[in-house]
């Protein structure tokens, strides 16, 4: 998610540490080191339940809530923490709608449900119609 001020935040998750990993870093930084970046603001989701964009002071108040006392500063200046994750609970697009919106959502699974709810109507359907 883009800051504002040149700084950008992401969210991974670690497979070595089990949890996700908040990077907070200058934008030059993320896209000098060859990372892909999509920037993808959710405008519309957003808009459709009524939230708008915070003001910058309110989005970095929300980051420094996540990472309590869990972030360390790295010689390159860029922040990392290790925060809860966990796929359809707490994503990096829960955070980063979190941050950026007041309340965290996720399109990624919502897509994950709708297709998990549609596999299990599919299956009771073929149940019931091989039943009868």
């Amino acid at each position: 998610m883009y800051l504002g001020e040149g700084k950008v935040s992401n969210v991974v998750f670690s497979k070595t540490k089990m949890t996700g990993v908040l990077r907070l870093e200058l934008l030059h930084k993320a896209v000098s080191d060859g990372r892909k970046i999509r920037v993808n603001n959710l405008n519309g989701p957003a808009k459709e339940r009524g939230l708008t964009v915070l003001a910058g002071g309110e989005i970095w108040k929300l980051i420094q809530q996540d990472l309590a006392d869990l972030a360390t500063t790295n010689s390159d200046g860029s922040m990392t923490a290790f925060v809860p994750y966990h796929l359809t609970l707490a994503n990096c697009e829960h955070y980063v709608t979190k941050w950026r919106y007041g309340e965290g959502f996720s399109l990624q699974t919502n897509a994950l449900e709708t297709k998990r709810i549609g596999e299990i109507v599919h299956k009771v359907g073929l149940a019931i119609y091989t039943s009868s």
